[in-house]
């Protein structure tokens, strides 16, 4: 399957600086891997959650996307 997207280039330039990815195709693909990844743990009821050094918590709300997504 072929996918096309419309990105910001210095977004798209940020990421690939920061992962040393240096093909969008092969950024693209990770990112949905990610994404499938992270909907997977979702659907077994786990959060995906960025801890700090100091124990700050980030939750990343995939399982609010996931329901939004499902009442389309």
């Amino acid at each position: 399957m072929e996918i096309r997207i419309q990105a910001n280039d210095q977004f798209i330039g940020q990421i690939q600086d920061r992962t040393n990815i240096s093909k969008a195709t092969d950024l693209t693909r990770e990112a949905i891997e990610m994404f499938n990844w992270a909907t997977i743990q979702a659907q077994e009821g786990r959060q995906i959650v960025a801890v700090d050094q100091s124990g700050n918590q980030n939750v990343w709300p995939i399982a609010d996307i996931m329901s939004k997504a499902a009442r389309w």
